[in-house]
């Protein structure tokens, strides 16, 4: 039984990793760009910590959280709050927006008044009235 439940779960896990490749991270995969809120600090003895955050396509409403990178992750929760309430761009699958990765090595986003369209931009699009590339 114990056999059984464990190829289950397998099976379970490898769909979703490859679902996510599919649609996310293949060369073929449709993905834009949007702003993202983080709205909270994980952290937790056995898992690494991550932001989570929160971003709108078609006025619909995605979390999902993101490991922090190397050089935050020696910071206290303390530390990290100061990004809680910041802003930063987020890549996401057209197709499944719940694939997403958080740029958060590109920096907050620096102008307040951006918004992004309610469809997103296109991933390697150059925002209008934004400084720099954000994929650069």
């Amino acid at each position: 039984m114990i056999g059984v439940a464990f190829l289950l779960l397998a099976i379970y896990l490898a769909w979703g990793f490859s679902d996510r490749y599919y649609y996310f991270g293949s060369d073929n995969a449709k993905r834009k760009k949007r702003i993202a809120a983080v709205v909270k600090i994980k952290v937790g003895g056995r898992v690494s910590p991550s932001f989570e955050y929160e971003f709108y396509v078609n006025n619909i409403s995605y979390k999902s959280s993101e490991s922090l990178p190397d050089n935050l992750s020696i910071q206290t929760k303390s530390e990290l709050e100061k990004y809680v309430g910041k802003r930063y761009f987020v890549i996401y699958s057209v197709e499944k927006p719940k694939y997403s990765e958080l740029l958060i090595e590109k920096g907050a986003v620096k102008n307040a008044s951006l918004i992004a369209p309610d469809t997103g931009w296109l991933e390697n699009e150059r925002i209008p009235n934004y400084p720099v590339r954000v994929d650069e």
